[in-house]
């Protein structure tokens, strides 16, 4: 699945990770979390990220830390659009394998980010930065974060 591929126009009903994702989010939701389990579900699922104009990840930033959106399926885009009142827009994302958002694109950003998925859904997960990314930023006087 190339990097670099990209969609744009009308937003199609499909949902993009597995089953091992919706299995995971239940049991977060029912007061079960296996941090670990969650963590290689997401690896393996596949997810749409939001781009900007530019091009650059869609992201925001909450409490000091930036985030990168990432949805589980079109309608949970759709549903984030509406919530920022650009419920119209065209959204122009990414189709990628967790792992690969995990391993080559974040950390490509050069400074510590997270991931927001399905953050205006009813069952929104985040992953925080990796505590070593953010030491590491902090060590080397990496670019702080703002809010």
């Amino acid at each position: 699945m190339p990097l670099a591929a990209s969609r744009q126009g009308q937003l199609l009903e499909v949902r993009v990770s597995g089953s091992l994702w919706a299995d995971q989010i239940a049991a977060v939701y029912g007061g079960v979390l296996d941090g670990e389990r969650l963590v290689a579900a997401f690896r393996d699922s596949i997810v749409l990220v939001p781009t900007s104009g530019d091009e650059a990840l869609l992201t925001g930033d909450a409490r000091g830390v930036r985030w990168v959106y990432a949805f589980t399926s079109a309608s949970e885009l759709a549903r984030f659009g509406r919530a920022r009142g650009q419920g119209a827009t065209e959204w122009s994302y990414l189709t990628i394998r967790g792992a690969r958002l995990l391993d080559a694109v974040l950390p490509a950003i050069g400074w510590p980010v997270g991931v927001a998925v399905d953050v205006a859904g009813g069952r929104p997960i985040m992953f925080p930065p990796a505590v070593e990314a953010v030491a590491a930023a902090a060590e080397v006087g990496g670019p702080g974060v703002g809010g």
